[in-house]
């Protein structure tokens, strides 16, 4: 049969090979698309053509803002909404720290959130070292799927769905998604709040109002204000990188027995801009050998060329000065304080004091170990979540609040919730805790905090002792002394019907977990899986 099949030649038509931009250019594709699918690259880089595209839809619409960090994927999906008919609907995969989680490129998504509805971001981040396993390309990067639609939008919300890692998903037989991972986001908050999704990411409800909380002044405002009126100084350490061509080429010239005029003068150049010596020679400590316990060891730079030296604000090796590791993998960002001369490569920076300042300094330093620090790195950081999990930036950490702010007691529970489990969730998956069996003290503590929270508004909600099934967990909660409903000893003659509602086959490959509540006279009973 295949030998009378026929197809019609769509190359010009349908068909095109080449920049999507060039074609954009050449007017070749009208504006009346009814659905629009894909998967645009991922780069921090305009084609030729798409820079032309970039400054010709600016010059139309000068309110536009510019697309951040010149990331193709956002150019591509702001076109593609623009080719759509009215109603029409695009659906584009998309890497999911500049759409979502950098805070940073949160005023060209407000642009478009603006102009077209929104109405799905299905988020699988979580997977990022899954998804595409068994692909000819080595890169693993966390993506969104964006399902938009050329209308306005209304108020309407966006439905954030956040795929975890669970046994299912990590072996690629099908998606698991929980209740939890289920948020209808306001469209006034998609509008004005960048960190929305991250609040999402690690659990969402309350989180929120968290967020809200720490817009307030940050550590970076502080740092400007001592810069600039106490002579501090702050910056990132070195990076010698000696494969870098200007360093190839610096040794090239020395190498040479014999220089012209002009390699005289550039081997001069060169070694101006290479050379440091307020580095070789100096102690320093290796990136890896600063922990949240303190410096392993340190030795002395052997190095003569540096790609990056800090030439500009070299006084970070001085003391007295802090060194803090972009790092959140543990209970507590890794910070030192140090009275002696110690430089430092890249990924820890240091924040340099006069002397008269040390104190200043230090109780800067018990600051940052706060361990409430590093759940709002988890909270903060669109690279923490995304492309290297446990690892903030320089900027994300300045981007702390400052001065400190003081939690209540169910906000606690909430930072140390994502710094000892969804953390570890993000980074380890379906190996993580969270998947685990609770235990008898989990529950109780659940217990007590759920009253707490029933009993702001209610007068005396108390915790029965939870039934724990084989595969699900009934938790009874009473008003008052004694409930007015039986109690049963066990949930066994009735899990099969619990599966039955909680486990929910949305789909082919798709499963959605939900709980249960029932209300019954003065007893609130939870039914989640075990």
């Amino acid at each position: 049969i295949w030998r009378n099949v026929h197809f019609d030649n769509l190359i010009g038509t349908n068909l095109f090979s080449g920049d999507f931009f060039k074609t954009l250019q050449d007017s070749v594709l009208s504006s009346d698309f009814d659905l629009i699918i894909g998967n645009p690259p991922f780069e921090s880089r305009f084609t030729e053509c798409a820079g032309l595209v970039d400054r010709s839809a600016k010059g139309k619409n000068p309110d536009r803002p510019p697309v951040p960090d010149t990331q193709i994927a956002l150019l591509f999906l702001e076109q593609s909404l623009e080719l759509l008919k009215e109603g029409g609907n695009c659906c584009l995969i998309l890497p999911s720290g500049p759409v979502l989680y950098n805070t940073k490129t949160h005023g060209f998504k407000k642009y478009l959130f603006e102009r077209y509805y929104f109405k799905q971001i299905f988020d699988f981040t979580p997977l990022r070292t899954k998804l595409f396993i068994g692909s000819s390309s080595s890169a693993k990067p966390a993506v969104v799927a964006i399902f938009a639609e050329n209308t306005i939008p209304e108020d309407k919300p966006v439905q954030h769905f956040i795929f975890r890692r669970t046994r299912a998903s990590g072996e690629k037989i099908e998606f698991e998604i929980d209740h939890y991972d289920i948020h209808k986001v306001a469209y006034q908050t998609a509008l004005n709040v960048p960190g929305v999704w991250q609040a999402n990411f690690m659990g969402g409800g309350r989180l929120n109002r968290l967020l809200e909380k720490i817009k307030t002044t940050t550590l970076e405002e502080h740092l400007k204000d001592m810069v600039t009126n106490r002579s501090w100084k702050i910056g990132e350490g070195w990076i010698e990188s000696p494969s870098a061509k200007p360093i190839q080429r610096l040794k090239l010239l020395v190498a040479k027995g014999t220089r012209s005029e002009d390699e005289e003068k550039e081997l001069k150049e060169l070694e101006a801009n290479l050379k440091a010596v307020w580095i070789t020679g100096h102690p320093m400590v290796e990136t890896r050998d600063f922990t949240d316990a303190g410096i392993v060891k340190t030795t002395i730079v052997k190095a003569d060329y540096f790609y990056r030296s800090a030439k500009k604000n070299k006084e970070v090796f001085q003391p007295p000065h802090l060194l803090v590791k972009e790092s959140v993998t543990g209970r507590n960002i890794p910070v030192i304080f140090s009275d002696k001369y110690l430089t430092f490569k890249d990924k820890i920076f240091g924040i340099h004091a006069p002397k008269q300042d040390e104190e200043m300094l230090k109780s800067l330093g018990s600051f940052l170990k706060k361990d409430k620090n590093v759940s709002l790195m988890w909270l903060l950081s669109g690279q923490v979540l995304t492309s290297r999990e446990g690892v903030p930036l320089m900027t994300d950490i300045l981007s702390l609040p400052y001065p400190e702010i003081e939690f209540n007691e169910i906000e606690k529970v909430l930072l140390d919730d994502i710094s000892c489990h969804y953390s570890g969730f993000r980074i380890k998956g379906e190996n993580s805790d969270v998947l685990k069996n609770v235990t008898e003290d989990q529950l109780n503590s659940f217990g007590k905090l759920y009253c707490k929270v029933l009993n702001s508004i209610y007068d005396n909600f108390k915790p029965l002792s939870p039934i724990i099934g084989v595969q699900f967990i009934a938790f009874p909660f009473v008003l008052g002394e004694n409930p007015e409903t039986e109690i049963p000893g066990s949930i066994e003659k009735i899990e099969d019907e619990l599966k039955k509602l909680i486990d929910n086959k949305a789909s082919y490959n798709l499963w959605i977990r939900r709980i249960i509540r029932v209300y019954h006279k003065n007893v609130i009973f939870l039914y989640k899986p075990n």
